[in-house]
């Protein structure tokens, strides 16, 4: 799958543990645009999964080398024709950090967003 502005489009499951976030980002050589769709969640777990990185700053590149994250699914909506996904869009842009402290940004992130889906398929009290 394709993103409408052209990069890949990869569902949490499609990264098994960020394997293949890791395998590019360990070859990485200049600042990349990925989109991630968070398959089968919803909003609260994709800012959970933004709001837990610590590398990644909120916004978009301008030409920048520094890695950014920005939450899509909102803005699709006004498009003429609106993609249908599976879940959250984050679009990222991977910049020129240590690929293995991105790594680990990222792994956390994931973290954080399965837990906050774990908290949502729990029965409330």
């Amino acid at each position: 799958m394709r993103d409408p502005a052209g990069g890949p489009v990869y569902g949490i499951e499609d990264l098994g543990a960020a394997a293949e976030l890791r395998a590019a980002l360990s070859d990485l050589e200049g600042a990349i645009w990925t989109g991630l769709v968070l398959k089968g969640g919803s909003l609260a777990p994709a800012d959970a999964l933004r709001d837990s990185l610590t590398l990644f700053g909120l916004g978009f590149s301008w030409g920048g080398f520094e890695s950014l994250i920005t939450h899509e699914t909102a803005q699709l909506t006004h498009r003429l024709n609106p993609p249908s996904l599976a879940g959250p869009l984050l679009r990222l842009h991977v910049g020129l950090e240590d690929p293995a402290d991105l790594i680990t940004d990222l792994e956390q992130g994931f973290a954080a967003w399965r837990a906050q889906q774990d908290s949502n398929l729990q029965p409330s009290a």
